[in-house]
């Protein structure tokens, strides 16, 4: 492959390409969510198998920090586009040209690129009128926008509407067809693919996005196709966690990082921005009467916040929200916690609960989502049925246990290092480009 010129924002250089380029787009890294951390894992992992590209619209120098994207070729606008929010602008659906516009600016160099990595997010997809109709293009839906196919994330954080859910379901109808006529129009690329991040998910693009085969459940494996080449099947590729940020034993860095933050003494954590699709509320709810504190990582919208402070107060609960969290805090947290937690509404594939048995603490987690296929995989006593508070605190007992969590400690790091690594997430991409990559 021939060296090529590379042009950003931020400067220009010259790239010399001896291996398949793969552009790796996502609109924003701006919530640091982890679909952002995971991506960026993912980024740096593939390195080994690929000379890399990242195009952002949105990567707040913040983000970039915290993510660790040193190293990395990063194509950036100066100025970040973010879509504009409100009601009318939802209604008008004006934010697409201007995305696409955006993503233009951006020079990415078309002739070098190999493959396109298309990482849902809003106005990710408006890359597409850019990209080489030549080019294989696997759109990693992770789950269909669920601000535009569901309500879950329509409702304040007590679970109720911000909105009469009519007005909501009518308000995004215009960009709901839009999202359906863009991804059936991405898939008619014979060189196109896409997955969701669970067989769950699979489940959900399949009926969102109107795929004609049942969707696929094995990890990487590559579509049917019609005879123009066009995937029939919604298939999976499992999110990976880099078990070099999860080390199963505690680091200085770690304990250095968790000075001065304060933790209390028995605790569970929750990881999210506080709302009601992460199950905020709920969780409080199960915790009343456990004698357990709850400490959030993710933040949330002031509002938001007072309101759980309001009703952890009534339930007697201790509630602490985190700072922003350096990786090493964020695995010290873990570590000391009774349990990594979550009652999440549709959880997609659910990161955290992986990424707390990396470093040996038991998830208890709500039986619904991605976490019925990727904790029941290592002991399904860990997943309770939602609502039932005493079930979940018969959890958190068992999760006491010092049998029990000495078993977590042993088998958790091995449960995850063969089942989902970050490596097994390279192979399962790899397996799923390549064949498109041999028909460009």
């Amino acid at each position: 492959m021939k060296p090529v010129q590379a042009t950003s924002a931020h400067g220009v250089g010259r790239l010399s390409a001896p291996r398949p380029h793969l552009l790796v787009v996502r609109a924003s890294f701006a919530t640091l969510g982890g679909a952002e951390r995971e991506l960026v894992q993912l980024l740096q992992a593939l390195r080994s198998r690929w000379d890399v590209t990242l195009a952002t619209l949105d990567l707040p120098d913040e983000a970039a920090e915290v993510l660790g994207v040193e190293g990395l070729r990063v194509l950036r606008p100066a100025t970040p586009w973010r879509p504009k929010g409100g009601l009318i602008e939802e209604v008008l659906d004006r934010g697409h040209a201007a995305a696409t516009r955006a993503w233009a600016s951006l020079n990415i160099p078309w002739s070098s690129v190999d493959a396109v990595h298309i990482s849902v997010c809003r106005g990710s997809l408006d890359v597409l009128p850019l990209v080489p109709e030549h080019l294989p293009v696997h759109y990693n839906c992770l789950e269909p926008p669920r601000w535009l196919h569901e309500d879950v994330l329509h409702r304040r954080v007590d679970g109720r509407p911000t909105r009469p859910l009519w007005l909501t379901r009518l308000a995004f109808s215009r960009q709901r067809r839009r999202d359906v006529r863009a991804v059936r129009d991405l898939l008619k690329r014979p060189l196109s693919l896409i997955t969701g991040n669970s067989a769950y998910t699979a489940e959900q693009i399949q009926r969102v996005y109107r795929l004609d085969q049942p969707p696929l459940r094995d990890d990487g494996a590559p579509p049917a196709r019609n005879a123009a080449g066009r995937p029939l099947q919604a298939g999976v590729l499992h999110p990976g966690v880099d078990l070099s940020c999860w080390p199963a034993t505690a680091t200085e860095d770690e304990r250095a990082d968790l000075q001065g933050l304060a933790v209390p003494e028995r605790y569970v954590v929750t990881v999210g921005r506080a709302s009601h699709v992460k199950g905020t509320w709920a969780t409080i709810d199960a915790l009343a009467g456990s004698g357990t504190d709850l400490v959030q990582v993710g933040g949330g919208a002031p509002e938001d916040m007072a309101r759980l402070v309001e009703h952890a107060t009534a339930f007697g609960v201790g509630f602490h929200p985190m700072p922003r969290l350096s990786q090493a805090a964020l695995r010290g947290v873990y570590r000391g916690a009774v349990a990594v937690v979550s009652h999440a509404h549709g959880e997609p594939f659910g990161l955290t609960p992986m990424e707390a048995l990396a470093v040996g603490v038991p998830p208890v987690v709500v039986a619904d989502g991605g976490f019925v296929e990727t904790v029941s995989g290592f002991d399904p006593q860990w997943l309770v049925p939602r609502g039932d508070a005493e079930a979940f605190r018969k959890a958190l007992k068992r999760a006491e246990d010092p049998d029990i969590r000495e078993s977590v400690q042993r088998s958790g790091p091995t449960y995850v290092a063969t089942t989902f690594a970050i490596e097994e997430e390279v192979r399962s991409l790899t397996a799923l480009l390549d064949p498109l990559l041999a028909s460009a």
